[in-house]
């Protein structure tokens, strides 16, 4: 059997470590469960400072690296957020690479905390190449996004406090991007509660995640232009699949109008805003692609940096 790049000991102390920079974010009842059936609660991760869940891996991560080396990483934008959040917090340097096609907003707000802002190519994995050329040139430590135990302990307080404040939590629902939410969330809720089913949401234009799951094996795939900015990933990495195919029991796709139909609901219901990718596991639930409901279910809600141009669009449509 293959041994967990991280464990849930890893993921208390990861707890530790973040205090002071990461928030503990709120479990809302959501008025969306009239809708359902059954009791929908909200995990709402866009209450973060940095208003994703990535602030919880890029701080454990970034504690733990020796001082005076620079800090760098590639992002779609909540990520290095994120890092650019956390070095400047911390006084440390910071380089981030996002490609050109990146939200302009949060663009806007790494550089607003002071980072090296280098926007090379058309995708992610342009950027990363940037990024892992600049570590060497400059002795620097990459931040990956999600294949770092380190980031995937910090993103798995997120299964902890889901725990200690819904303990009787029957299923948890999750966004999927490269997967580090869902492995550290997965890892803890499971070691913790083995019977509460963790499902995965992906899009239905990116889904690699959910393809090497289906296959047992990363897959390649082209992602189709989505909403879901930040779920575009081609290929998911062998150690987070790992992880997922052990604790993860099921992985569902939704469509952009699932994702901006859920994005709505939760504004109008609920006055909550959040960014697509972070709608996906409520999308899951209205659209119905669950499985079967279950007593008490939890959604994750992972960001809020929503472009601002976007929503006035969508408003705009929907009144």
């Amino acid at each position: 059997m293959l041994t967990d790049p991280f464990t849930l000991e890893d993921i208390y102390a990861a707890r530790e470590t973040i205090k002071g920079v990461a928030f503990r974010t709120p479990i809302y009842s959501s008025s969306i469960f009239r809708r359902t059936g059954f009791p929908v609660y909200l995990k709402l991760e866009c209450f973060q400072p940095t208003r994703s869940f990535k602030l919880r891996g890029a701080t454990n991560k970034i504690k733990n690296c020796p001082s005076g080396k620079m800090i760098v990483t590639a992002s779609s934008g909540n990520h290095g957020f994120a890092v650019s959040y956390v070095c400047m917090l911390l006084g440390r340097r910071a380089t981030v690479c996002v490609p050109e096609t990146a939200n302009p907003d949060k663009v806007r707000a790494i550089a607003e905390c002071g980072a090296e802002l280098v926007k090379v190519g058309r995708n992610y994995e342009d950027a990363y190449q940037q990024a892992l050329r600049i570590c060497q040139t400059n002795d620097g430590i990459m931040v990956h996004p999600y294949e770092d135990p380190l980031v995937m302990a910090g993103q798995g307080t997120v299964g902890l406090e889901i725990f200690e404040d819904r303990p009787d939590v029957n299923t948890v629902v999750v966004p999927i991007g490269g997967g580090g939410l869902i492995c550290g969330t997965a890892l803890a809720v499971k070691n913790l509660k083995k019977s509460v089913r963790v499902i995965g949401v992906q899009s239905e234009n990116a889904p690699s995640m959910a393809e090497a799951f289906r296959h047992g094996a990363p897959i390649t795939t082209i992602p189709s232009a989505t909403l879901a900015d930040g779920m575009i990933v081609k290929c998911a990495s062998e150690v987070t699949l790992m992880i997922v195919r052990q604790y993860v029991d099921e992985i569902v796709l939704v469509s952009d109008s699932d994702l901006e139909h859920a994005l709505l609901g939760l504004l109008k219901e609920d006055h909550i805003l959040v960014e697509p990718s972070g709608a996906a596991s409520l999308a899951a639930i209205l659209s119905g692609r669950l499985r079967k409901a279950q007593e008490e279910t939890v959604a994750v809600v992972s960001g809020g940096n929503i472009s601002i141009d976007y929503l006035s669009k969508l408003l705009g449509k929907s009144l």
